[in-house]
């Protein structure tokens, strides 16, 4: 329940235009999950940081 696969992040991509303030929430708990990860496996911390880096950027662009 807590690691967020890609195919998650491009679905939340996708509804960017449809639930903006659900996909506020979904954005926090994803940041909350990392945190998570990180103390349970660095490898997996790793790849979810990576998946932040490419598609959280798209994300801010659309809400400012």
């Amino acid at each position: 329940m807590y690691f967020f696969s890609t195919k998650m992040v491009k679905k939340l991509n996708f509804k960017l235009f449809f639930k903006h303030f659900k996909l506020k929430k979904c954005i926090y708990r994803y940041f909350l999950s990392l945190n998570f990860i990180w103390t349970q496996n660095h490898s997996a911390a790793y790849l979810g940081i990576k998946t932040i880096n490419t598609n959280f950027h798209k994300v801010m662009a659309i809400f400012l």
